[in-house]
């Protein structure tokens, strides 16, 4: 397994059946094998998550099928298609589905903000990508606010421990996120405390990389588990399945 972190909450992984793209907006790609499909997700209408420009990898890599959260606009897809002259493969997807791909089917579960979460199954691996799925929790909004945002994360975690069926993710991609301020470690700390996990890797950290290491500072028995990114287009290359 090679894990090429492209930008933000962005992550390509390279299996040995397929390639699996999550949250592309911008970034540069490495070359990929064009024997191999290229599965394209967004988990939801953000921004920072999702962009029409991921319908021009279709040009390179026509073996694309896309997986696309429902609360992204159709008309903004179907504009970007007609404008490259393009008919692509879209799987529309809301919380509660399970979707069977060639070579990888996909659980999707809510998220505490918009759209879905993704956990990606393939012969070899179990990949998770929280979108952003999190314990937003902040300091400056009431005590109650935040307890509502606990209650709602930890019962979509409870969903995803009982897909998993006491095994174990490879690979979880999940936001550790400084503009939290004191709330930035909660939703990382409780995924973990609930979810069997084999490696831990942060996103959405706004270019600001210092933080993987006070998360470490501050929760060191995750050392083990946790790996620090320190910029875009660093890879990381892992077991097929990690261990």
């Amino acid at each position: 397994m090679k894990i090429h972190y492209i930008f933000h909450s962005s992550y390509l992984v390279e299996l040995s059946e397929c390639y699996l793209l999550f949250d592309y907006y911008q970034g540069d790609m490495p070359e990929l094998d064009h024997n191999k499909p290229l599965y394209i997700m967004a988990s939801h209408q953000h921004y920072d998550h999702f962009s029409p420009v991921i319908f021009r990898f279709m040009l390179k890599y026509p073996d694309c099928e896309y997986i696309l959260s429902d609360d992204i606009s159709r008309e903004m897809v179907q504009e970007a298609l007609d404008q490259l002259g393009l008919e692509c493969n879209i799987h529309w997807v809301h919380e509660g589905d399970r979707l069977v791909l060639p070579k990888a089917g996909l659980d999707i579960f809510s998220s505490t903000d918009v759209g879905v979460s993704y956990l990606v199954h393939s012969d070899s691996s179990r990949i998770f990508h929280a979108g952003d799925l999190n314990d937003w929790h902040w300091p400056n909004v009431p005590a109650s606010e935040n307890e509502k945002m606990r209650e709602n994360f930890l019962s979509i975690l409870t969903d995803i421990k009982g897909c998993l069926e006491g095994e174990k993710i490879d690979v979880a991609f999940f936001p550790l996120d400084p503009v939290q301020g004191s709330g930035c470690f909660v939703g990382p700390t409780e995924f973990l405390e609930e979810i069997p996990v084999k490696m831990f890797l942060p996103m959405h950290m706004w270019e600001q990389y210092s933080i993987c290491g006070k998360f470490l500072a501050a929760r060191p028995e995750y050392e083990k588990i946790f790996r620090p990114v320190h910029g875009a287009g660093e890879e990381i290359e892992t077991e097929e399945t990690v261990n």
